[in-house]
């Protein structure tokens, strides 16, 4: 917005003023013209500074007709016009934005040009021999050293920043590409002869045109952003060109005078002096502090409860203050023995270069040196976990003193001081470790010297060269390990697979062990890709990549994973559904057809989720996929809801059983044997004949009788007896019934009783159970039954009852001659 203040409202006046707003409020049939900033191989900052000037008075003139347009639009009819205006205004100051920063870019480009060229002129005047009388110091020589280290280390990670810069170029590429192609859709729709042709939709295009302009302008941006890194680069180039110049010609030229090292160790000597200086009255100070913490842990075992929490903070202040002081002399004691080897390198590096030293000598310091950096390296180690703990507890303590409502007005000044105290030690800490860089750096010039004097490297030397030599910013030493990570990973997952194998082959032939046998064939399908892609992530861990293609071994790494187990999973459902679902239902055609519908699905969920998992992993948003998927899925499944109810009622026919090919069952009105079980439809032979075909949801949503599970069936049946039957004949019905009974085959007796008093009979009771499912042979038992009874009843002189009724005709006359007389009851009348 500060860029629509610096010429929007200007440029507005002065169209108000020559009465040019009526030409402006008719919207423009063609698109804004604005200059394009065009990159060449060899770009002419001139010109190209030239064009962007006249793009932004382009601009500044465009944006005033703008504002001259928002300024009529006042009406409420004219809203919608002005919001877009005002988004065309924004979309132009953000292009003019882009114009300025192009500048910054192509002074900066001009700026390195000249710098490479001076660069470039210094080594040339490098090469012409000195003077007789001109004299170079050995400490000019130090000092181009450590710059040329410096500027080596820098350019060892310039093409990870040329490499960002470069894909962020190719983003503002595909994005000028979206918008054109954006723009182009919007003309095709609308056109002057269309009817959606207005203001509205000319001002709409407008936008899509600026939008362009202003994607195309940020590509020039990145583009000279991306030169000016390259031009960096090149400078850098050229400048440790030079540096090594400079340090081959002061090896040759320089000279290291006994003067220069008494300079050298003058200071030495006085930076000594100040730290022992300093030491002793750390030391006196520790003292005092040391007695006011006594008395401050004096005073907070006798103190109210009241006050116990401020005593209890300064108490921890003056703890800390002590810690500080104590590390304070550690550290500087440290420094103290680090001045002197400082003493005796320089005494050295002198000796060195003035050739006054022997080769055994050499060899002596060399190693000294060695043992030196090694001891280094593991005090900055320890250091850096140091610095990395007190700065932890700095940032706890600085949250709970930004918490103002947990701390009390009484305990802040002591938290103020535990946080001084904490910088304090933070600080002595940073001067160590500054020091021992020094140091590093101060031993690896004496190695290094002592390496360039000698007629040739030792082994080691050889080694450690070997070692170091880097590729893509990784040691040869890291890409040792690297390799021996890796192979050792491959071979160790490799024999953990054959042990797996071996054993789980070994428990599966000894046992009738389906589920083992089943994760063996699973364990047999571990792809050799998934082996090697988790060796090289293990192997990355010992290496130093970018940031991008760290992620990249990540996401392949993750998606072996997920295929890995997605095989691992399909083979195990695989072998369950047909070794072990198959063998608790029949190996018939049916049971077979269900059980791989059953695997099919479940594969199908199984790589459908490894799927999701997959696009998920490299970035891509399944949210809309899966919510599609829902959708379809649920559409699917209401437009075949009968027919998956039949299939999903075949799964539940095949592992539940409720009945087999064979079974004879009852439900509703029919019964029949079971022919054929399908995937939709049961089929049924029924016992006139014909065949029942039934869905299996409907089968299973009724109640079912399977006689062919009956073990034993029970029979009960009622005889009755006429009236007259005598009293004393009653018992013995009873037992005859159990004796006719108890002489057949293949029968269990259960009991038979005098039950109750019907209308025309005294009815009995009888139930037995017949051994046997088979319904002939019921029938024939049953048979034998009733002829035993028939024939025991005739000889006994008992008459079976039948439905009778009696009449009494009454004469009034005769009434005491009247007889009953018995109708059987099907006579209906008497």
């Amino acid at each position: 917005m500060a860029g629509q203040g610096r010429f929007f409202l200007v440029y507005s006046f002065a169209f108000i003023l020559f009465g040019l707003i009526g030409e402006v409020t008719a919207a423009p049939s063609q698109a804004p013209s604005t200059p394009l900033i065009q990159i060449s191989a060899k770009p002419d900052n001139q010109q190209l500074i030239a064009d962007i000037k006249n793009g932004q008075q382009a601009l500044k003139e465009q944006a005033a007709a703008i504002v001259g347009r928002l300024l009529l639009a006042t009406s409420q009819e004219q809203a919608e016009e002005a919001g877009l205006l005002n988004i065309e205004q924004e979309i132009i100051s953000q292009t003019d934005t882009a114009y300025d920063q192009q500048l910054v870019k192509l002074e900066q480009l001009q700026a390195l040009d000249i710098k490479n060229q001076q660069l470039r002129e210094e080594i040339t005047s490098l090469k012409i021999p000195p003077l007789a009388e001109q004299h170079f110091s050995f400490m000019e020589l130090d000092q181009y050293y450590e710059e040329l280290n410096q500027e080596l280390r820098r350019e060892e990670g310039f093409d990870s920043k040329i490499s960002v810069v470069d894909r962020i170029v190719q983003q503002a590429i595909s994005v000028v590409e979206q918008k054109k192609d954006k723009l182009k859709q919007l003309e095709e729709n609308t056109t002057p002869e269309s009817d959606s042709f207005s203001l509205l939709a000319d001002i709409n295009l407008e936008i899509a045109h600026r939008d362009v302009t202003l994607a195309e302008q940020l590509k020039a941006l990145h583009q000279f952003e991306l030169s000016a890194q390259k031009q960096v680069k090149t400078v850098l180039q050229t400048h440790v060109e030079l540096l090594k110049l400079q340090v081959e010609f002061l090896q040759t030229h320089a000279v290291f005078s006994q003067d220069e090292l008494q300079n050298q160790l003058q200071r030495i000597n006085k930076d000594d002096f100040v730290l022992n200086r300093d030491l002793v009255r750390t030391k006196e100070q520790q003292l005092t502090v040391k007695n006011s913490l006594d008395q401050s842990r004096k005073k907070l075992d006798s103190a109210d409860p009241d006050d116990k929490n401020s005593i209890e903070v300064d108490t921890e202040a003056l703890r800390l203050k002590l810690k500080a002081l104590k590390t304070k002399v550690d550290t500087a004691t440290r420094r103290i023995e680090l001045l002197v080897t400082w003493k005796e390198v320089w005494q050295q590096r002198y000796d060195i270069f003035n050739q006054s030293v022997e080769q055994v000598t050499l060899t002596k310091w060399r190693n000294k040196a060695g043992q030196q950096l090694k001891q280094i390296d593991n005090e900055e180690a320890a250091l850096n976990l140091w610095l990395a703990d007190w700065r932890s507890r700095q940032i706890t303590l600085s949250n709970k003193m930004d918490n103002e409502q947990k701390v009390a007005p009484d305990e802040l000044h002591g938290l103020t001081q535990q946080r001084e105290q904490m910088n304090s030690i933070l600080e002595h800490f940073q001067d160590l470790h500054t020091e021992l860089e020094n140091s590093r750096r101060l031993q690896t010039k004496l190695v290094d010297e002592i390496s360039a004097r000698t007629s040739q490297r030792s082994w080691s030397d050889w080694f450690k060269l070997a070692v170091d030599y880097k590729i893509n910013a990784n040691s040869m030493l890291d890409w040792s390990y690297a390799l021996v990570s890796a192979l050792t990973t491959f071979a160790l997952l490799f024999f953990l697979r054959w042990i797996l194998i071996k054993r789980l082959k070994y428990i599966g032939e000894s046992s009738d062990a389906s589920l083992i046998n089943g994760f063996l064939a699973s364990i047999k399908h571990a792809n050799i890709f998934f082996f090697l892609m988790l060796a090289v992530y293990v192997a990355s861990q010992f290496l130093t990549f970018s940031l991008e293609t760290t992620t990249n071994i990540a996401k392949l790494t993750k998606v072996a994973f997920v295929v890995q187990a997605t095989v691992w999973a399909s083979s195990f459902v695989r072998s369950w559904v047909f070794r072990v679902l198959s063998r608790r239902t029949k190996r018939d055609g049916a049971s077979m057809g269900a059980l791989t519908i059953f695997n099919f699905t479940s594969q199908v969920i199984l790589w459908s989720i490894a799927l999701l998992l997959i696009l998920q992993n490299l970035g891509i948003d399944v949210t809309a996929l899966v919510a599609g998927l829902g959708i379809g899925g649920v559409a699917v499944a209401l437009s075949m809801q009968q027919i998956l109810k039949d299939v999903f009622s075949s799964l539940s026919i095949v592992l539940d059983k409720p009945f087999v090919i064979g079974d004879f069952i009852i439900f509703d009105d029919f019964m029949g044997s079971i022919e054929h079980i399908g995937i939709k439809t049961t089929r049924i032979r029924s016992l006139t004949g014909e065949q029942i075909i039934c869905a299996n949801g409907d089968l299973l949503n009724t109640r079912i009788r399977n006689y062919k599970r009956m073990q034993e069936r029970r029979v009960i049946f009622n005889i009755g007896v006429v009236y007259q039957t005598s009293a004393e004949k009653l018992p013995e019905i009873s037992v005859m019934f159990r004796e006719i009974i108890e002489a057949q085959e293949n029968i269990r007796f259960d009991r038979a009783h005098f039950s109750s008093y019907t209308d025309f009979a005294l009815l009995f009771e009888i139930v037995y159970y017949v051994l046997s499912p088979d319904y002939n042979i019921y029938m024939d038992i049953q048979q034998a039954i009733n002829l035993e009874i028939f024939k025991r009843f005739e000889e006994a002189g008992i008459e079976f009852a039948h439905p009778t009724q009696s009449l009494y005709i009454k004469n009034v006359a005769n009434a005491d001659q009247a007889t009953p007389t018995n109708l059987p009851w099907s006579m209906g009348h008497g």
